[in-house]
């Protein structure tokens, strides 16, 4: 006699810990899909049996495990009313975290049907706006570490910087003071090649004499635009600086953060509120493998982009600018920083968080 197929096991918790979570939108969720959530509930149990003796009692009581519920609190009190007759009242707080929440949106969300899974860019064939996916990969991060660097690191810039070998110049004047030597200089050599092709010996004679107040005109020349160019790059510099700070300082001062996750041949921004990216959430996110679940607000196509920048100073500003920025500050000799690329090119997705979580 054949045997019966025994019933199909049921697929076991998959427990997840989120490290950025959005709980409005968790709340919100859990709500529609299981007819509210209650963060914490209460069971009254009252039993009532025959005594021979009149007691009085209270105590904690041991209850058996209550599964995925979490922060479990049980108490009993026991009183003897006539001898004979006694009851006993046990009370049972079941109270969720934000985390053990998640956990119930996750499977509810999985048994649902409703989460679409992205691990390459040819699943982004059927996901729309207002999907909800889940994707896993290599968090990247964005510009803003490399522009917070810049940021607290330009007062130390200052102090090793060479001092100024034109204390209480004006540049302007020096410009035209070189301006003025090119052009001395310039008449003197002309003067020269005149003397020099002069019959008379008197003036034919002052020929190198010429030459050489030409030439050291044309030293002097050099040497300010030398000076010159040392300034320019100087003002360049600082330009710069002063650029990144702004950046840095609108990147950290926005209401959302965009992050990139990186799956495969795909990328996925992530636009995070402020509110619940923390420093202990950066922190985390410096570096692995993590998963985000979240609703799609964009699917990029062949010409789209993403600039990451966007939200700063540089956002009305061609992308090329932002890119060139970050080039430039990252190439410095004496720095070993990444290079992060701020622009976003398709096969790529925007995506609004739920949560980020291992």
């Amino acid at each position: 006699m054949a045997a019966k197929n025994s019933p199909e096991e049921p697929e076991p918790t998959r427990l997840v810990y989120p490290v950025y979570l959005d709980v409005a939108m968790m709340v919100s969720f859990l709500a529609a899909l299981r007819d509210g959530a209650e963060p914490e509930s209460t069971i009254t149990r009252r039993d009532q049996r025959s005594s021979g003796r009149e007691r009085a009692a209270s105590g904690k009581v041991r209850l058996p495990p209550l599964g995925s519920l979490f922060g479990l609190e049980a108490s009993g009190k026991m009183a003897a009313n006539t001898g004979e007759e006694t009851s006993e009242e046990v009370r049972v707080v079941r109270q969720h975290t934000a985390a053990s929440l998640f956990n119930a949106l996750h499977a509810a969300l999985r048994e649902d049907g409703l989460l679409k899974t992205v691990a390459e860019a040819a699943d982004l064939e059927t996901v729309r706006p207002g999907d909800v996916v889940e994707i896993s990969g290599d968090f990247i991060g964005n510009p803003e570490p490399v522009l917070s660097f810049f940021r607290q690191a330009s007062p130390y810039f200052e102090l090793v910087r060479e001092p100024s070998e034109l204390p209480g110049v004006d540049l302007s004047l020096l410009r035209l003071e070189v301006s003025r030597l090119e052009a001395h200089a310039q008449e003197l050599g002309e003067r020269a090649r005149q003397a020099d092709r002069s019959g008379n010996p008197a003036v034919k004679s002052r020929t190198q004499e010429l030459l050489e107040e030409a030439s050291e005109a044309e030293q002097q020349a050099a040497h300010g635009r030398e000076l010159l160019e040392g300034a320019a790059a100087r003002e360049e510099q600082e330009g710069g600086m002063k650029m990144i700070t702004q950046v840095s300082e609108d990147l950290a001062g926005a209401p959302v953060q965009d992050t990139v996750i990186e799956a495969g041949d795909l990328q996925a921004v992530l636009t995070m509120l402020a509110e619940y990216f923390t420093d202990a959430t950066r922190a985390h996110l410096r570096a692995g493998v993590f998963r985000a679940v979240g609703k799609v607000t964009r699917v990029l196509d062949e010409d789209d982009q993403i600039n990451l920048l966007r939200r700063t100073v540089l956002g009305a500003a061609q992308p090329e600018l932002g890119r060139d920025l970050l080039r430039d500050a990252v190439q410095e000799e004496s720095l070993r920083l990444e290079t992060y690329d701020p622009i976003i090119t398709a096969p790529a997705v925007q995506i609004l968080p739920l949560a980020v979580f291992v």
